[in-house]
Order: structure tokens, then sequence, then C-alpha cells
């Protein structure tokens, strides 16, 4: 959804909800996520789930300026 007000501003709302059903495996350290090795380590896990689902709501808010490029 999209409004534009008065002075130039508009706003945007997007709702979105995605589904995943194919997804690949991966592999994560439980202890320690930033090694230098991540292969090495005695913590790593293999992690295959079989679904996922993301949902959010995206906000935008612009003002348009006179020109290409505004500073104030």
């Amino acid at each position: 959804m999209e409004h534009d007000f008065p002075a130039d501003l508009a706003v945007r709302v997007e709702a979105y909800r995605k589904h995943y059903s194919q997804l690949k495996p991966r592999y994560e350290n439980l202890f320690d996520p930033l090694s230098l090795v991540p292969e090495l380590r005695w913590d790593r896990v293999r992690i295959a789930p079989d679904a996922a689902r993301a949902e959010g709501v995206e906000w935008l808010l612009t003002r348009r300026g006179p020109g290409p490029c505004t500073a104030g």
C-alpha cells in the first residue's frame, strides 16, 4: 500500500509471507560461530530443516527534495 502526503512525503507499507520447502542442509558451530576454521571445531552440527517460513511488515517513509541531491 502506498500513500502520498503533503510536503513531498510518501509512505509505503509491504507485508510478506514466504514458505520454503526445498532447503539445503547447513553446518553451524554451537559455541563459537565466528571461528576462523569452523570445519575443525568439535562443536560443529548439521542442520537440515524440512521447511521454513518468513513473515514480516516493511515500512518505507520517503521525502522528495527539489533536486536530485539535497543537503539539509
